[in-house]
């Protein structure tokens, strides 16, 4: 029953921290309530990547000092306050710093923090586990993309933030009291004795993973922006969150055993190539159809890369080192994600379209490719003490 309940309130919390994927949701009308361009609030959802990026490094300082209840206190108060910060005074500030860098940070805090809770799991439940809460975070877009739509119709997006921070409070409790009631913090995990971040297979590995990330959440954030550029009807263009999550979890679920079956350096190969045919069909074609494939190879991508990437890991590094060395490559998921949204919507407005984003995803795409195709595959021994 404790393994239930573990379940239950990771999954809850990735459910309701979900709302990381959700800008596209968003973003049109908090720029007309606060009567702004996209490139004026383009730059929130890269700042609540990067956020994100700093909150998962800041749980493992937090985990071995707080108890686990006082880490989903903590998580939940400030994701509230973030949200909430906007629906008390909206202003480009409170959406800033409160989406932006407060939600941001409580969801990579909170994400890490799920995976600690199923911690524990037994065989052969363990790795259904794993999915259930990995496959929640991006759940979320789908669940309410057309609850916040009408509630965006009816009380309005501050209205809609304020309805979201209750939410979360509840969420919260909810997660509190069905959560372990342990009063330790969690054991870290353990590290690499040596480094491999300088090796030729990482730098590569590290490079994919980058590109992967910088087409995908360039596109996650403006989904909607993008497909009514390619002549979607602005009605089927609000569904694209709710898609683009859909491929992810695709990507998410399936990428991790195809990977095992053919190889991580194969397998990113292949999903490169997928991508850079995806970039060059919607360089070619400004057609519906170019723009949601775009929109679904993206996605896709960009859910496999938390399954892929972790099997490449193991084999080339060992499994002992996956958490190690996954965790240091989700510095380039913030990087990426400080950089593309931002990127993709400046591009959009001084040229009117879309090919110079388009071009430089390819270019980066290429080369990463490139270099894991020159990469010697072959196993690196990492010595543990």
């Amino acid at each position: 029953m404790q393994a239930l309940r573990s379940v239950l309130a990771a999954a809850l919390t990735n459910f309701a921290l979900g709302l990381l994927y959700c800008w596209t949701l968003f973003s049109s009308p908090i720029g007309s309530l606060l009567g702004v361009s996209d490139v004026t609030i383009g730059g929130v959802p890269a700042l609540s990547l990067l956020a994100f990026t700093a909150g998962v490094n800041l749980y493992t300082v937090l985990s071995g000092r707080l108890p686990e209840r006082s880490i989903i206190t903590l998580v939940f108060a400030t994701a509230a306050v973030g949200v909430g910060s906007f629906a008390a005074i909206p202003s480009i500030v409170t959406i800033y710093l409160g989406y932006g860098l407060l939600f941001g940070t409580a969801a990579g805090i909170g994400y890490v923090m799920a995976l600690g809770l199923i911690r524990g799991i037994p065989a052969p439940y363990d790795n259904l586990s794993l999915g259930v809460c990995m496959t929640s975070f991006a759940l979320t877009a789908i669940v309410i993309t057309l609850p916040a739509q009408f509630s965006i119709d009816t009380v309005g997006v501050q209205g809609t933030f304020a309805l979201l921070a209750v939410g979360l409070c509840l969420v919260g409790a909810i997660v509190f009291g069905i959560g372990r009631a342990n009063d330790t913090g969690a054991v870290p995990e353990p590290r690499a004795r040596h480094d491999p971040v300088r090796s030729t297979v990482y730098c590569a590995m590290a490079a994919a993973f980058f590109s992967c990330c910088f087409a995908g959440l360039g596109i996650m954030a403006n989904s909607r922006m993008i497909l009514e550029t390619f002549g979607v009807d602005a009605s089927a263009a609000l569904a694209s969150a709710a898609v683009f999550n859909l491929d992810y979890i695709s990507g998410s679920k399936f990428g991790g055993s195809v990977a095992g079956f053919l190889g991580g350096r194969s397998t990113i190969v292949g999903m490169l190539a997928f991508l850079v045919s995806a970039i060059v069909l919607a360089m070619l074609a400004k057609s519906p159809s170019a723009g949601w494939t775009l929109t679904a190879v993206a996605a896709c991508i960009l859910g496999a890369t938390a399954s892929v990437f972790p099997v490449y890991i193991a084999q080339a590094f060992g499994r002992q080192n996956v958490v190690v060395l996954f965790a240091r490559l989700l510095i380039f998921y913030g990087l990426a994600g400080s950089i593309s949204p931002w990127a993709l919507t400046s591009i959009k407005t001084w040229t009117g379209d879309l090919l110079g984003f388009l071009v430089v995803a390819l270019c980066i795409s290429l080369a990463s490719a490139a270099a894991l195709l020159i990469t010697v595959n072959h196993r690196i021994d990492i010595p543990q003490r």
